[in-house]
């Protein structure tokens, strides 16, 4: 009888140690998001890619073709655009704070670097892509 009882007691005791281990962890929910410009003569040119496990931003730049890849991110109040304009060959890394089960948008465009985002010129922006952080 008392192996038993002592057999019970231990399933218990690690069914709550268990428990008390996954509380306070977090998860994103949603999947990885890829967005690549419009069609410019026939090339994307590069792509800007969403995490969310983490909550991180890549814009690669893949040709050579004095344009820049550029990302378009909205999420809650949110609406950001990130160059990268480090040229061919290169991929930018943000990495991001946002709260869990926010919204996320996302498209990436062509662009010039004009010193700020209010002087650049920003052109043949792809589809929108979704997901969750």
């Amino acid at each position: 009888m008392n192996k038993n009882i002592s057999r019970v007691l231990m399933g218990a005791l690690g069914a709550l140690v268990l428990a008390g281990t996954q509380t306070g962890v977090s998860y994103a929910d949603g999947a990885n998001i890829r967005a690549i410009p419009a069609l410019v003569t026939g090339e994307a040119g590069g792509a800007a890619e969403f995490k969310p496990y983490g909550e991180h931003l890549y814009i690669e730049d893949n040709v050579a073709d004095g344009n820049s890849i550029v990302a378009h991110m909205q999420y809650g109040s949110k609406d950001q655009w990130w160059f990268n304009h480090d040229g061919s060959g290169t991929t930018r890394h943000l990495d991001f704070d946002i709260t869990d089960g926010t919204a996320v948008h996302l498209a990436a465009c062509r662009g010039n670097w004009g010193g700020s985002v209010e002087d650049s010129e920003i052109f043949a922006c792809g589809l929108w892509k979704h997901t969750t952080a």
